[in-house]
């Protein structure tokens, strides 16, 4: 029963949220739809998205991901690819050590602009011979780097 009254609270958090996010002038979709995400500059790609995810224990944490690899080095639709599933991984670990429990689908809200300073920040660099991350959050500071035949023989099941 108190699982499901969380479940019930966290979906009322979010259908609330969503539609104060609507209220504030965010109505036109299909222009946010036809926004680049990835931007294209002096021979660089560069994702920064900020949102929120909420947990099972009803907080609200806002995220910062900033992914960045030189335009020469690897598709624009690999380097969404990699940055965002890497990013979902970096932020259900975060969640695991910092003993919260994420919702189901661990889905992050996109936000245009931070709101607040960000509890989970996230900063994914990719290179020649492979991929560094940092990921920060309170109590808790993170890095990895792996070859491009790590990451690819990681994630090829």
């Amino acid at each position: 029963m108190k699982r499901l009254f969380s479940t019930g609270l966290i979906l009322v958090i979010c259908l609330s949220l969503l539609s104060s996010e609507k209220s504030f002038g965010q109505s036109d979709i299909k222009t946010r739809l036809l926004k680049d995400v990835v931007k294209n500059e002096n021979g660089r790609f560069t994702l920064q998205q900020f949102g929120f995810l909420v947990t099972i224990e009803a907080n609200i944490l806002e995220v910062k991901i900033t992914s960045t690899a030189p335009a020469s080095l690897i598709s624009r639709d690999n380097f969404l690819n990699i940055s965002s599933s890497l990013a979902n991984g970096i932020l259900a670990s975060t969640l695991k050590l910092n003993n919260l429990t994420g919702n189901q689908d661990l889905h992050l809200v996109l936000r245009e602009v931070p709101v607040k300073a960000p509890d989970i920040t996230i900063n994914i660099t990719m290179k020649a011979d492979g991929i560094s991350y940092k990921a920060i959050a309170k109590g808790y500071e993170g890095s990895n780097d792996m070859g491009w035949d790590q990451f690819i023989f990681s994630n090829a099941n």
